[in-house]
């Protein structure tokens, strides 16, 4: 049997579906190019547990049975301190083999404070 382990790539992936999907009132399973199904809806189970969005079992299996609907305000918010691609890359480069141990809280501030550092340098205040 393989495990699955947290994938802050992934779980990125997925925000930003949620987020881009127009119709946030319907559940879903969710498919994301390249992943398989049962590490997309493990992931899912694991932000529903986090509060990141709206997610439930359909009580198939534990796997592969979640589906999705839309993010929460915290979700959202998740997303936001990831959402620069620039940003998240140099984190998880830097971070390295650490990054998918780390919590979604502390990579959440990690990102946001990186975040802070690339838009001042794009302005030219110095970090």
């Amino acid at each position: 049997m393989s495990t699955i382990k947290r994938d802050m790539s992934l779980i990125r992936e997925i925000l930003i579906y949620l987020e881009e999907d127009d119709n946030p009132t319907t559940w879903r399973i969710i498919s994301i190019d390249g992943r398989e199904p049962k590490e997309v809806s493990y992931h899912l189970k694991l932000l529903t547990e986090a509060r990141m969005i709206e997610g439930r079992n359909a009580g198939v299996d534990q796997y592969l049975s979640w589906y999705a609907r839309s993010l929460t305000n915290d979700g959202h918010d998740l997303l936001d301190s990831m959402r620069n691609e620039t940003v998240f890359n140099k984190v998880k480069k830097d971070l390295g083999e650490t990054f998918s141990s780390i919590s979604l809280g502390v990579i959440k501030e990690i990102c946001i404070d990186a975040t802070k550092q690339w838009a001042k340098s794009k302005i030219g205040i110095q970090p």
